[in-house]
């Protein structure tokens, strides 16, 4: 069994069984980084041809649950191509705005309302900020 499964996270064969996980599924461990993983994953990572796939339906602005129904692949391959897509966009895009441009902006009357939560852990905490015009 060694020989056959490698170790996603350092690529060594040194994988021996560690039971089962809570799905039923297979586990082993690395004896050389000592990390756990499944053995027989469901989830195998997007072809090629399906990432071209999913590049053109993004494209014609089809939502991303729909990719899904009609690729019939999870949706977490899809958020996690889609997150690859964002990364190669440049963060500093040209763009010049009209300096000459007056903007008047009047504000009448608003009411603003914030709160926070803890998001997996509590060192990640998010704010939400709400504002509203009466």
């Amino acid at each position: 069994m060694g020989n056959k499964i490698s170790c996603s996270y350092c690529g060594s064969t040194k994988v021996v069984r560690n039971g089962r996980t809570y799905y039923g599924k297979a586990r082993g461990k690395c004896k050389s980084c000592h990390k756990q993983l499944v053995l027989e994953r469901k989830n195998k990572s997007l072809t090629p041809e399906e990432k071209k796939r999913i590049a053109l339906l993004l494209l014609e602005r089809i939502c991303l649950e729909g990719i899904c129904r009609v690729l019939e692949i999870t949706s977490y391959h899809v958020y996690q191509y889609r997150d690859e897509l964002y990364e190669e966009i440049p963060s500093d895009l040209p763009a010049q705005v009209a300096t000459t441009a007056q903007i008047d902006l009047q504000i009448l009357e608003c009411e603003t309302d914030e709160l926070w939560s803890f998001v997996h852990k509590k060192a990640n905490k998010q704010w939400v900020a709400l504002i509203l015009r009466r």
